[in-house]
């Protein structure tokens, strides 16, 4: 007689014990789930403020390079780290920091590309050969600074902005974003008066004319 076939017991709901809705396999999954989310809610809050703020760090320095090779490396790097902030932030970041590395893609990233065309010439002249001033007014604008440190503020408040956190928080980030934008704009604004000067050697001799 062939052997009676083993019938799986079962609750009252038709379902088996290992199919039955709430069962380990359901829990095990379930936890996997929310370990997952914890992990790149983490991911989150650590690596898009940190690329943001290197990126924001390097677009400070940017106008201070003295020679058009400096210029060139430094403006390439931070296109570069701009892009990897932006990529990692529209990928695993909350949907307002996500915007906003959207807009400053869009802002200071065709910027940055012109003044890395501009600068190959100078650069290929020689490793001394100074970085012309209006090319340091075009790397001081505040389209290309401000944006990538307004979001890396951004990235990095977002955080704490719980709800009954989010007025002073978005106050102080605004206040940040003004400050920001008047140091930019005071410095671009110092640096184009300075390439519309003549050199001193220039003045000196049309003084002697006079």
């Amino acid at each position: 007689m062939p052997p009676e076939p083993v019938i799986a017991p079962r609750y009252p709901y038709g379902h088996p014990i290992g199919d039955r809705p709430g069962s380990a396999p359901d829990a095990v999954t379930a936890a996997g789930g929310e370990a997952a989310r914890v992990r790149l809610d983490a991911l989150a809050t650590l690596v898009v403020p940190a690329l943001w703020a290197a990126a924001g760090v390097l677009a400070g320095y940017l106008p201070r390079a003295r020679t058009g090779r400096s210029l060139r490396r430094r403006s390439a790097l931070l296109l570069l780290a701009v892009v990897c902030a932006a990529a990692a932030g529209l990928a695993i970041s909350t949907p307002l920091v996500a915007a906003a590395a959207a807009v400053t893609l869009g802002l200071a990233t065709p910027r940055l590309v012109r003044l890395g065309r501009r600068t190959a010439s100078f650069a290929a002249a020689g490793s001394r050969t100074p970085a012309p001033p209006l090319l340091r007014a075009a790397a001081a604008h505040p389209a290309v600074a401000v944006p990538i440190q307004a979001t890396a503020y951004l990235s990095i408040a977002a955080p704490l902005g719980t709800s009954t956190a989010a007025a002073p928080v978005a106050s102080a980030l605004a206040l940040a974003v003004l400050v920001t934008l008047h140091g930019h704009a005071t410095r671009h604004r110092r640096i184009a008066e300075s390439a519309l000067l003549p050199p001193p050697s220039s003045a000196r001799f049309s003084r002697r004319l006079v």
